[in-house]
């Protein structure tokens, strides 16, 4: 999409996709030329890794990571009809 800028960010679920409160976010350039494997390799999967760790490293230190979502900033995903989590709100 030729975006310069992209990263990753750890939901709490909800009954969206990635609709649900931040619990850790970072990001990273797209260098020219990237491919979506080159970017994954060289990025994003580490950045998941990193992400994962962090927020279990916070709730294992009793910290629950949350921030509500900028509706401004947020990306969507198209919408789609499923059954919603079991109890949800």
């Amino acid at each position: 999409m030729r975006d310069q800028v992209t990263g990753g960010t750890a939901y709490w679920l909800d009954d969206g996709a990635d609709t649900g409160d931040i619990a850790a976010q970072d990001w990273c350039w797209v260098k020219p030329g990237d491919t979506a494997e080159a970017l994954w390799r060289r990025e994003l999967a580490p950045m998941g890794l990193r992400l994962l760790s962090g927020v279990l490293t916070r709730l294992d230190a009793g910290e629950v990571p949350r921030t509500p979502q900028d509706p401004d900033m947020a990306t969507w995903e198209p919408a789609y009809v499923a059954k919603r989590l079991a109890g949800s709100r």
